[in-house]
């Protein structure tokens, strides 16, 4: 028991140890109908900088307005 414990915090340590890597900036795709001039891509846009500034960078939105991914299906 002891052992299978030992084997579980070593890997957890080696997952913590090369996962730094993984945290480099990531962006999200937040796609939506309205125009850029609407109040939603401007909140959206608020957000992506509140996002980015708890964030320190890490994580962003890419913003895709009118549409630009695709429909939205009911």
């Amino acid at each position: 028991m002891k052992l299978r414990s030992v084997t579980y915090a070593l890997f957890i340590a080696g997952l913590a140890a090369f996962s730094t890597s993984s945290l480099a900036a990531q962006s999200l795709r937040f796609g939506y109908e309205t125009s850029q001039t609407d109040s939603q891509h401007i909140a959206a846009k608020k957000f992506n900088d509140l996002l980015q500034e708890r964030t320190k960078g890490e994580l962003k939105l890419k913003l895709f307005p009118d549409s630009t991914l695709g429909n939205a299906q009911a």
